[in-house]
Order: structure tokens, then sequence, then C-alpha cells
């Protein structure tokens, strides 16, 4: 499959998180491709699709902010990490694409400054959500 910014809607909603470069939310240079619209794109897709609460998806920043505010700038230990994932589990429970996806994000984190590329991650999912929702609502009406 092409990984770039260009992909299509089904595409964006085959993408599972295991073929997606998480590193999105890693610490990367300035001049980075921006892999994180088109998995902001997908996880926006995938849990509309799944019908996931917009309001799961703040829990799960606030999930992220708590596990940052534990590290502050520091690394992640894998206390801070195991008990961020089972929070995660039990917000995500009964959304299991949502749920890979917040796994996989928590995975792929080691720094407080990674937790919080991962709020951002989300906050930006969420308006993307908002933003589909009000097109599709706005396509369907009549002229």
């Amino acid at each position: 499959m092409r990984w770039n910014a260009d992909m299509s809607r089904e595409e964006l909603l085959r993408l599972s998180p295991d073929e997606a470069p998480l590193r999105c939310v890693a610490e990367r240079p300035a001049d980075a491709p921006p892999l994180d619209v088109a998995c902001e794109l997908a996880l926006a897709y995938q849990s509309s699709q799944e019908q996931v609460p917009e309001e799961m998806l703040g829990l799960a920043v606030a999930a992220f902010g708590m596990a940052r505010d534990r590290v502050a700038e520091g690394r992640l230990s894998g206390a801070v990490r195991e008990n961020l994932r089972q929070r995660l589990a039990v917000l995500a429970e009964g959304y299991p694409v949502t749920a890979a996806w917040l796994t996989a994000l928590a995975d792929a984190v080691a720094s407080g400054a990674e937790l919080e590329n991962c709020q951002g991650f989300l906050v930006r999912t969420v308006e993307i959500r908002r933003f589909l929702a009000a097109s599709t609502r706005g396509a369907t009406r009549a002229p």
C-alpha cells in the first residue's frame, strides 16, 4: 500500500495501526513529511465508522495527559505505559478498531513530549471528525 497524505477514504478505512507509521507522534525533524495527517484521517474515518462517541476520544486525550503529568519531560517507564494502556483499554471497550489505534499510539511514545504529541494528534482527529460530519450533513441537505 502506498503511504502518503494523498490516500483515498477507502485506503484510510483499511489502514491498520500496525501498518501506519505511528512515528507521526514521535519527535521528528521539522522537515519531516506530514504523515500524521494520514494517520489522523484514518483514525477519524475509522472511529466514525465504528460510531465511537467524541467524548471517548476526549477522555483518551486526558489519559495521555495524565501519563504526561507523571513523566514530565522524562522518559516513559514501563509502569506508566502499562497504566496508560489499561486506561485506554477501558475507555475503548466495545470499539476494537479504535482500541487498536490507541494502543498503538501508547506503544509508540517514549517521552513526555511524545505524549503531548499524542494529545495533539487526538485533538486534531476530533476536529477532522467534526469537519467530516459537517460536510456530510451539508452534502445531504436539499438546495
